[in-house]
């Protein structure tokens, strides 16, 4: 007899509460599971079971042998559900968040070429700049940059960038450049209203991180808002590389405070799981493998 099938015998009879129900969940005779368990607990030398004409309860060895062989045959059967699953194409619909920029100048070619792999996928985009709660929205997967926000989510990074203060040469000319963080306070900052503090630009320099209020005549929850504002010459921003490297590289914008910067990083992430399902773990490689050389970083 099969000792691993002994073991999920013993699991299903107290999974089920009684020797009967167990019979028939593993289709074998009414009496098998009694005799199979009286086996197993002749083999250990310890009873498992306190067998009474109302109910079974388990002894205290007992209940740590079916916590620990519980955990065994779920891992089994989560093994073979990935065995199974690398041989069929994901299927079904795979809801993906994204911020809205980022996502629309960035990731949609990358998201394509997946999708072109997987013919038989539907991909559900939706393109926000707030904190999707995946849960509770219903969501596979999101790309996010920087703050990844809820602490229950499985992340993944794809990329490291930086936060950067930029501004246009006309602006510059007009107001001078600052020469220390402190000085931002006597200029007019654009800020993102996503940020956990808008008002307040953290930024760091070797071993040295200050905190720099700051104000200004646009607050806005979309970063290519914040882009043409600076751009026009409204004011600074303090926004990530990938957002303006074009800009910088054709001179439409310049770097302030060269020195300084904050670090961030692009993620993929998505709600904790026992078995990730094929087509979220299919979707997380696919972005860490074409986020290696990011693509802003060509721009």
């Amino acid at each position: 007899m099969s000792r691993l099938f002994e073991t999920e015998l013993f699991v299903r009879v107290v999974e089920e509460g009684s020797f009967t129900a167990a019979s028939r969940r593993l289709e074998v005779t009414t009496s098998y599971p009694s005799k199979l368990v009286t086996r197993l607990e002749e083999r250990l030398g310890v009873p498992l079971l306190i067998r009474t004409t109302r109910k079974l309860t388990l002894t205290e060895a007992g209940r740590v042998y079916f916590e620990r062989c519980a955990e065994a045959l779920q891992a089994i059967e989560a093994a073979a559900a990935m065995a199974s699953e690398l041989q069929s194409a994901p299927r079904g619909k795979l809801r993906v968040t994204l911020p809205t920029g980022f996502g629309i100048q960035f990731m949609l070619d990358i998201i394509a070429d997946f999708k072109g792999l997987h013919p038989e996928l539907t991909l559900e985009l939706v393109f926000l700049d707030r904190h999707v709660d995946l849960i509770a929205e219903g969501y596979d997967v999101a790309i996010r940059a920087g703050d990844l926000g809820d602490g229950r989510l499985i992340a993944r990074k794809l990329a490291a960038t930086e936060r950067v203060v930029c501004a246009s040469p006309g602006y510059l000319e007009q107001f001078g450049d600052p020469q220390s963080p402190g000085e931002l306070v006597r200029h007019a900052c654009l800020q993102y209203a996503y940020h956990a503090t808008p008002g307040r630009w953290k930024m760091r320099s070797g071993e040295a991180e200050v905190e720099t209020e700051v104000s200004g005549p646009m607050v806005a929850n979309n970063s290519h808002m914040l882009l043409e504002g600076a751009l026009r010459g409204y004011g600074l921003i303090f926004v990530p590389t990938f957002h303006v490297a074009a800009a910088l590289r054709s001179g439409q914008l310049r770097r302030v405070l060269p020195a300084w910067s904050w670090p961030m990083g692009v993620y993929t992430v998505y709600p904790p799981t026992n078995r990730l399902p094929i087509k979220v773990r299919l979707f997380v490689d696919f972005m860490i493998d074409r986020l290696r050389d990011p693509p802003w970083s060509r721009t």
